[in-house]
């Protein structure tokens, strides 16, 4: 059993959490910490488990849906030359295709969707419209949460 000297943070870090949350939890569970200025813990590798085990089962990830944004309105001339009927799956990054512009635009609806989420103002819960930022030539692209 190799025992570590680790801060909160170092440990928060690692299991991806708040250090508020590990400090309340060793104080709770192991009041004494290993250091004089009670900042480290002696944590044994099963600690970091137990903790693990305790802490996480809160945070569950959504399931991640699949958005398209297809284009349904241009006026004017568009320099990344999107036309009505061009479609794009919606991920991390950029499609290839797309206007970084109008995707940093897209993305926080896109987002939404991904996760479940809906719009107040849309009809469809389903799809929202979003405009890119090119107020001279715009183009309208609809988003819509695809069904798995």
């Amino acid at each position: 059993m190799r025992k570590e000297l680790l801060t909160t943070k170092e440990l928060a870090t690692t299991l991806c959490i708040s250090p508020h949350r590990v400090r309340r939890w060793l104080l709770k569970m192991y009041p004494r910490p290993a250091d004089e200025k009670g900042r480290r813990w002696h944590i044994p590798g099963e600690w970091g488990k137990e903790i693990e085990a305790a802490l996480l089962p809160r945070r569950k990830m959504a399931h991640q849906r699949k958005v398209v944004a297809r284009v349904v309105s241009q006026k004017g001339t568009c320099a990344a030359t999107h036309k009505v009927g061009d479609e794009f799956v919606i991920g991390d990054i950029a499609p290839t295709g797309m206007c970084t512009w109008a995707f940093y635009t897209i993305f926080p609806f896109a987002t939404v969707l991904q996760f479940g989420g809906s719009f107040p103002w849309g009809k469809d819960p389903q799809k929202t419209t979003v405009p890119c930022p090119d107020a001279e030539n715009p183009v309208v692209f609809e988003l819509a949460r695809l069904q798995s």
